[in-house]
């Protein structure tokens, strides 16, 4: 499950870098580097849903009751992830990024509600701080302009 949601990380990286200049006339533009970036991402997710498949596969039988995981928990996170893709364009990147979160801290129900917010609220500033200002790349910005 790990290395799916690694390999959509991926997608999602090297789709919002194609809107970026990848090459200039003096070198390698804004995009040259989240594109490659994405590359290794996507790579390193399909490996590891790979190598985890396999290792399920010949551990077949071997797993106790309780281990294996939730499918429609699985389909639900990947749903969310999809549908944040989709709508950062439209919602940008500060809701999307903030809604995923807290989603999907939430489904772990492990957490509160108090917490589940503090988590979504202190990954997208972070994010946001790492993209927008650490390393220069744009964000999209939604319908309320961040």
């Amino acid at each position: 499950m790990g290395g799916s949601v690694i390999a959509l990380l991926g997608c999602f990286l090297i789709q919002q870098s194609l809107a970026l200049e990848y090459w200039l006339s003096d070198g390698p533009g804004p995009g040259f580097l989240p594109v490659w970036a994405g590359v290794l991402i996507l790579s390193g997710g399909l490996m590891q849903a790979f190598l985890g498949y396999k290792k399920a596969r010949t551990e077949k039988g071997q797993r106790q009751k309780g281990e294996s995981g939730n499918p429609l928990l699985l389909s639900i996170i990947i749903g969310l992830i999809i549908v944040s893709i989709l709508a950062m364009s439209y919602l940008g990147f500060c809701i999307s990024m903030f809604v995923l979160v807290g989603s999907l801290v939430f489904l772990t129900r492990k957490h509160t509600l108090k917490i589940c917010l503090i988590t979504a609220f202190c990954t997208t500033l972070g994010f946001y701080t790492l993209f927008k200002y650490l390393l220069s790349i744009p964000l999209p910005k939604g319908i309320i302009g961040f």
